[in-house]
């Protein structure tokens, strides 16, 4: 088809068109209405739409699962035995105790001594020697002669030791210096005493006893 036969038919269907308004306007179906063309204009509602709305679907009911109960089973506690170890008594050995005697110190026995006149021959056993210058000798052969009296032994008394004959020459004392001296019958009875003497003496030896008028 050529280009103005395309223009003739749009203008034959333009002339339709205009044809059909004016038949509707003048006296047409609805006076008032007017008709739109089909091809032109689609059918637009005038009022709302009375058609009911389509309900939801019911939901399906929720299915419950019932929940086994698993049984809890008991497991039995086995009781053990406790066995009893007897208890070995032991026999306690019993000690004797050895009594231990008590030792009695022994019986001191103190010899008899002699008492001597002038010219005696004797055992003189010499407990103290000093000077009679000095102050403590003097003291020492005090207190020396206050101990063989408590001993029980009369003894010489302080004196010279010049007056026991023998005494500076055997012993080496000073004929100037005083003495006091136990005097006994033997030489045995000499070492009895200073066996049982507590002090130290200053020796023994056998003389003549003088100054005893």
């Amino acid at each position: 088809m050529t280009r103005s036969a395309l223009v003739s038919r749009s203008a034959v269907v333009s002339s339709l068109v205009t044809a059909a308004v004016l038949l509707a306007g003048c006296g047409g179906p609805g006076s008032g209405d007017v008709v739109p063309a089909a091809d032109d204009h689609p059918a637009v509602s005038a009022g709302p739409s009375t058609e009911p709305l389509e309900e939801p679907a019911a939901q399906p009911p929720v299915e419950e699962v019932p929940v086994e109960e698993v049984p809890v089973e008991e497991v039995p506690v086995e009781e053990v035995p406790v066995e009893e170890v007897p208890v070995e008594e032991v026999p306690v050995e019993e000690v004797p105790v050895e009594e231990v005697p008590v030792e009695e110190p022994p019986t001191v026995v103190w010899p008899a001594e002699v008492l001597p006149d002038h010219g005696s021959r004797v055992w003189a056993v010499y407990l103290a020697v000093g000077s009679p210058d000095s102050d403590w000798d003097r003291h020492m052969l005090g207190e020396t002669e206050s101990y063989a009296r408590f001993l029980g032994y009369a003894g010489s008394g302080v004196g010279s030791v010049s007056c026991d004959q023998g005494a500076a020459e055997q012993l080496g004392f000073d004929a100037g210096d005083h003495r006091v001296a136990v005097y006994f019958d033997s030489a045995a009875r000499a070492q009895e005493f200073v066996a049982v003497y507590d002090r130290q003496d200053a020796g023994s030896a056998q003389v003549t006893t003088y100054c005893l008028d």
